[in-house]
């Protein structure tokens, strides 16, 4: 939240992608903050229905639409790429293994122009890896967000 609340205020262009949305709520934050559409994507399909569900009780369902996916697997996912941002709340290892597909379906073309990644759900020392990873895709750090043991990742491309 405090990385999406950092680049809220930096300005940014979307689409937006919620990659692993569990309960919506970072696809409701930023719904509800800026009163533009998101899309999310989770592997588990009670977790969807309960986004889409949590959604509507937060007076933004009309515009957070969550599926069903692995990823970016989706053909409602696919058609809103290349993203503006993406926001990854999910463990390191299925980050890393995304990094790829991180790049191909998010925009690149640096500051003003490019999009942003927010990767958390990481464990300090997951975070270099993570780290390491993103860079060889083309991404840089734009800022950390560490909170005791755990890592948030605001990422440039």
């Amino acid at each position: 939240m405090l990385a999406l609340d950092d680049l809220l205020k930096r300005g940014f262009d979307g689409p937006v992608f919620d990659l692993g949305c569990g309960t919506g709520i970072l696809s409701i934050a930023y719904a509800r903050a800026t009163r533009l559409p998101v899309i999310g994507g989770d592997i588990d399909a009670p977790s969807v229905d309960f986004a889409n569900a949590a959604a509507r009780a937060n007076g933004v369902g009309p515009l957070v639409d969550a599926v069903e996916a692995m990823g970016f697997q989706h053909n409602t996912i696919r058609e809103q790429a290349p993203f503006g941002l993406v926001m990854a709340n999910v463990l390191a290892g299925p980050l890393i293994s995304l990094a790829p597909d991180m790049r191909r379906f998010t925009r690149g073309g640096g500051p003003g122009v490019g999009s942003h990644v927010i990767l958390s759900g990481l464990l300090r020392h997951q975070s270099r890896a993570v780290e390491a990873t993103y860079r060889g895709q083309g991404f840089c750090v734009v800022q950390r967000y560490p909170i005791g043991e755990w890592m948030t990742l605001l990422l440039g491309r």
